[in-house]
């Protein structure tokens, strides 16, 4: 049921959606029972994080490639802040290396926050997120505040299917418009573990609004 206890509740508003435009929704699937709480220093454990991330070239990634050779688990990288001239902080050959290593990598992936990131190009933010369908033991992914636009909309609604662990999907302002979010939330119907979806701040319509309708029946 909606806005009870075990079903979907509007996050941002009271028990329902919220579907102005420019103004985006996030739903939460509150669970009857409580997690049990993780051990003392487990959330860090398998984990890199890396801040301030500048993917120019290649050499950027290699940190990242090391971190999933040697079996993380918990992937966070956080884009460096932006500057006057709003800078890419990812560039064509560094997106290509993130995402070959994901690919090559990535299949041991619970948690993947790719945060803060800006694109050089709609083909870089494709190039990645494209290579998502190859985490497949996802649990948790987050692009906040990332630009995505409808372009890397469609490629991760592409990619999601293949992510059929997913728990919790956080895409709050991305720049993904009313085409990117409708693409997103079409996808979600394939996601039967899905439990959290953020989508504020995307200048969702009316038409992601009746597509992220369909895909929670």
């Amino acid at each position: 049921g909606v806005g009870g206890s075990g079903g979907f509740n509007g996050v941002g508003g009271s028990g329902g959606v919220s579907g102005s435009s420019g103004v985006g929704v996030g739903f939460t699937f509150a669970p009857s029972a409580s997690a049990a709480a993780p051990a003392f220093g487990s959330a860090n454990a398998n984990k890199f994080e890396k801040e301030d991330v500048i993917l120019r070239t290649s050499s950027d990634v290699s940190a990242v490639t090391s971190a999933l050779q040697g079996g993380t688990q918990r992937l966070v990288l956080r884009g460096a802040a932006v500057d006057c001239d709003e800078s890419a902080n990812v560039l064509g050959e560094g997106a290509t290396a993130l995402a070959h290593t994901l690919r090559a990598h990535g299949g041991a992936l619970t948690s993947l926050s790719l945060l803060d990131l800006r694109f050089e190009s709609e083909a870089a933010a494709a190039a990645v997120l494209s290579s998502i369908e190859s985490a497949r033991a996802l649990t948790s992914l987050a692009l906040t505040n990332s630009t995505l636009r409808a372009s890397g909309g469609a490629a991760l609604a592409a990619a999601l299917p293949q992510c059929g662990s997913l728990r919790r999907l956080s895409l709050e302002d991305c720049e993904l418009g009313a085409e990117g979010c409708a693409a997103v939330a079409a996808a979600t119907a394939e996601l039967d573990a899905l439990e959290v979806l953020e989508l504020r701040y995307n200048d969702m319509d009316g038409e992601g609004v009746t597509a992220l309708a369909a895909s929670l029946r």
